[in-house]
């Protein structure tokens, strides 16, 4: 498959990260982050007992949910502005999650966490190296991910994402595998957007956001911050 085999090699060049080097050497950067996952009280109670989890996609199959727009993983907001990211992840939760805490009698809840992550080992969409990259994976592989369209459920997700014709959460997918296939060494273990949420009265910058996120896929990366007594 030729659009497989130049995959490979646009991956193989390509790097997450600018690295750095010190006597020829590579020098891994950490970066420790503080996030806010937005959630209501009986989900937070079950990721006191079990932490957080999440479904990793399988391509090819049927009714699996659209993945959101940093791919699967744990979500948080970071800083932005004036909002540490609490404001934003609380809000998100009363709109979005509305009939959940209606249906269940329950209320907002958040988690603060600490995340502790390699940035060789981030995928910056804020980086246009990286949003090229995507796009050109994209063309390459276009039809493919028109057909895995179709096997995804037909929901307020899937809806939103032909709306606003944007695949970037499959897209996403997509790499993750194909680096996990053909480049381990390569995976990326967070995916890091500045987005923009639908809550009007928050402040956004020229480009339009209103808000930072982090997808966390490796979930060893997450440290739950306990609430202060």
């Amino acid at each position: 498959m030729l659009a497989l085999e130049i995959a490979n090699y646009i991956i193989f060049k390509h790097k997450l990260t600018t690295y750095k080097h010190s006597l020829g050497m590579e020098v891994m950067t950490y970066e420790n982050l503080i996030g806010w996952h937005g959630t209501t009280k009986i989900r937070q109670k079950s990721i006191s007992s079990e932490f957080f989890n999440f479904n990793s996609y399988i391509f090819g199959k049927e009714n699996q949910r659209q993945p959101n727009d940093l791919g699967n993983g744990i979500y948080f907001y970071l800083p932005f502005f004036n909002d540490k990211g609490n404001i934003i992840a609380q809000q998100y939760v009363r709109k979005y999650k509305n009939k959940e805490l209606i249906s269940n009698k329950t209320s907002v809840c958040l988690v603060k966490a600490n995340i502790k992550y390699l940035k060789e080992k981030s995928l910056d969409l804020n980086n246009e190296d990286n949003v090229a990259f995507l796009e050109g994976i994209s063309k390459l592989f276009e039809k493919e991910l028109l057909e895995e369209m179709k096997n995804i459920r037909d929901d307020g997700a899937k809806q939103r994402a032909q709306q606003q014709a944007d695949n970037k959460g499959l897209l996403i997918e997509l790499v993750y595998q194909l680096y996990e296939k053909e480049h381990p060494e390569k995976k990326f273990d967070v995916v890091i957007k500045d987005t923009y949420t639908d809550i009007p009265h928050l402040k956004c910058d020229d480009k339009g956001n209103n808000g930072k996120e982090i997808a966390v896929r490796k979930l060893d990366l997450i440290e739950i911050i306990p609430k202060e007594e």
